[in-house]
């Protein structure tokens, strides 16, 4: 029973969590609406567009996981990997918008336009709670030895 029980070091860092917590469900939810364009909305006009059209959007349902699991549990190897994820995605959305804008029907400029935007402010937003509970978790570990 021990393995599902929050680990709370204490203050900032729980509520870090918290938060983080919280974007990850959005961010969950976001990779739902990614898939679903995906499927409605590819991109055909360049196979390797698609390939990481369906990657990031795959991605985006299975790294929040990480970072649910990192923050409940206080895992700092967990949260940097979700951070170098959220790295990754942020990238990937400014890549998608330009690729969008060069090579995609008007119906899927639109649509997945908005979606990069959030997701590239949601993107932001993750790295700074990601590397803010990273550093905090850093030196609560290193208090304690």
């Amino acid at each position: 029973m021990d393995y599902i029980a929050q680990s709370k070091p204490k203050g900032d860092i729980v509520a870090l969590a918290y938060a983080l917590i919280i974007g990850c469900l959005v961010q969950f939810a976001v990779g739902i609406i990614l898939i679903f364009f995906a499927i409605f909305l590819p991109n055909d006009a360049n196979a390797v567009f698609r390939i990481l059209q369906w990657t990031f959007a795959l991605l985006a349902v299975t790294f929040p996981w990480i970072g649910i699991l990192s923050a409940w549990k206080t895992i700092l190897s967990g949260l940097i990997c979700f951070d170098l994820y959220c790295v990754a995605q942020l990238v990937w959305n400014i890549l998608h918008i330009i690729g969008l804008a060069i090579a995609a029907p008007l119906a899927n400029k639109i649509a997945q336009t908005i979606v990069a935007a959030i997701e590239i402010v949601l993107a932001l937003v993750l790295i700074f709670i990601t590397t803010s509970m990273s550093g905090l978790l850093l030196n609560y570990y290193r208090m304690q030895e």
